[in-house]
């Protein structure tokens, strides 16, 4: 996963705001789904999870069955249905890593620009 202070990210198709649970997701559907379009996720701390990696209290875990919690496309394999987060979010960072989706994350702090182009019809 690239930093955001190493990296530009210059223009893409698709920018997706966080590297959480959802932001993953995307990241993998933007790849698998729509190959044609180039896209980033920013992540504005130093680490993909969203909840899982912000918040560390003891205890923390899901309320919900990992097994339909979890991605379609990538099954939760513990024997656990009610996972800590430590769990979840190990399994975050395998799947980024199964998938190849870390070249797509930069961490760290951004500036956006948005030029809209009317005569290609670009935004």
């Amino acid at each position: 996963m690239a930093d955001a202070s190493s990296q530009t990210v210059s223009e893409v198709d698709v920018v997706v705001l966080g590297g959480g649970i959802s932001g993953v997701s995307m990241a993998y559907h933007l790849k698998t789904k729509c190959p044609d379009k180039t896209f980033a996720v920013l992540e504005g701390r130093g680490e993909i999870g969203g909840t899982w990696s912000l918040f560390q209290y003891p205890g923390i875990r899901s309320d919900s069955d990992m097994h339909t919690f979890g991605f379609g496309w990538k099954p939760w394999n513990k024997t656990s249905v009610i996972s800590p987060g430590a769990d979840i979010m190990a399994y975050l960072k395998e799947a980024v890593v199964e998938h190849e989706l870390d070249q797509y994350i930069h961490m760290g702090g951004f500036r956006f620009h948005h030029h809209c182009d009317s005569h290609c019809r670009r935004q």
